[in-house]
């Protein structure tokens, strides 16, 4: 069994790539670094991750630089050669689920926009030379005020995510304080 559970913070705002699958289709791809605070110790670990499809559409769309959130996915190895003829081990967590480990407002202070974030999407490329910001539908901006069916959205909830389960628009929303549970174990627990 692989499956991964993280909780850190994005490093930068996701990197977005399309390509198209073998359908013909576009796919999107968010790629981004999760910090991970080590418990008892000062040190942070770094480790890549990257989400598929609509989880790539939700992570393009509510995640920015700095943003605490829950990762569920699973590692897979990432080697390869480099161009000095060098074998570079690397490791990546494939992504299933993203949740949000925190309110929308905590450690913010007040935004002058009534709380959405704009977003720069106008430099989106794919592998057939470019993508225009026009599209509709993934403008890339946070309006608070509004909750679309399937967005990903948990309006009225502090906390919300987004799950990749294959069908699409599956939304994932415990009401649990995943920091308190993680403080709440026993010193010895991941011993």
């Amino acid at each position: 069994m692989n499956n991964t559970i993280m909780m850190g913070r994005l490093v930068r705002d996701p990197q977005i790539n399309y390509v198209e699958n073998g359908k013909g289709d576009e796919m999107a791809i968010a790629n981004f670094r999760l910090a991970v605070d080590r418990k008892f110790s000062d040190d942070t670990d770094y480790f890549p991750c990257a989400a598929f499809g609509r989880l790539a559409e939700f992570a393009e769309k509510y995640l920015y630089q700095g943003i605490k959130v829950v990762v569920n996915g699973r590692m897979e190895n990432n080697n390869y050669t480099s161009k000095d003829g060098d074998k570079v081990y690397g490791v990546c967590l494939k992504l299933n689920e993203i949740e949000f480990a925190e309110s929308k407002n905590a450690g913010r202070d007040d935004d002058e926009d009534g709380g959405g974030r704009n977003r720069n999407s106008g430099n989106r490329r794919n592998s057939s030379g470019g993508r225009g910001s026009s599209s509709g539908s993934r403008s890339g901006s946070r309006n608070s005020g509004s909750s679309r069916s399937g967005s990903g959205r948990s309006s009225g909830s502090s906390r919300g995510g987004y799950q990749n389960s294959g069908s699409g628009n599956s939304r994932s929303s415990r009401g649990r304080n995943v920091d308190e549970e993680f403080e709440g174990m026993e010193d010895g627990y991941f011993d």
